[in-house]
């Protein structure tokens, strides 16, 4: 009778175990698509693209994360409230110039995607607007262009962590003045 019982016993945790390897691999299917801030960060692309899918702020619980605070103009144009924003740690710059360019620009202005540049302190962001905009930066409003730029501008400049005392806006490699 001793025999049955082991028997039975070893019976049930191989089905066991068997069991709670297949759940965990169905949980494992259900794991959602790597997105862009998962890239490694050698990404060598030439050309980041904020609007293309993927490229959401939502991070997941398994990558390092920082708090980087934003800084977006209010409703009446006035002032920056700072807000802040989870990002990957190893793509900090670049989650943040992602989400501020996709949140900041208008609907009617296309973009095709940016570069950014650093030399000492300064980063020149370069941005490439499709041929089927609507409108060209230069058409902002004085209220739309200081959401943009100011926000750009005083968000990278305020983290410590870059070191950047100045950014300078090109579009397509010409200068943007404002």
């Amino acid at each position: 009778m001793h025999s049955i019982n082991r028997g039975a016993i070893w019976i049930l945790t191989l089905g066991l175990v068997g069991l709670l390897s297949s759940c965990a691999a169905m949980e494992g299917d259900r794991s959602p698509e790597p997105t862009a801030d998962q890239l490694p960060s050698d990404d060598l692309s030439p050309t980041r693209s904020p609007s293309s899918p993927g490229l959401e702020t939502t991070v997941e619980p398994t990558v390092e994360t920082i708090i980087i605070t934003l800084y977006l103009l209010d409703d009446q144009c006035l002032d920056f409230a700072p807000q802040p924003l989870p990002v990957p740690n190893n793509t900090a710059l670049t989650a943040t110039v992602d989400h501020l360019l996709a949140t900041q620009i208008p609907d009617d202005i296309s973009l095709l995607g940016y570069r950014f540049h650093r030399q000492d302190r300064t980063l020149t962001l370069d941005i490439r607007l499709s041929s089927q905009s609507r409108r060209s930066l230069e058409a902002l409003s004085l209220c739309e262009q200081t959401a943009l730029f100011g926000s750009l501008q005083r968000t990278l400049t305020q983290h410590p962590d870059w070191d950047i005392d100045a950014v300078n806006f090109t579009q397509s490699g010409t200068p943007l003045q404002f």
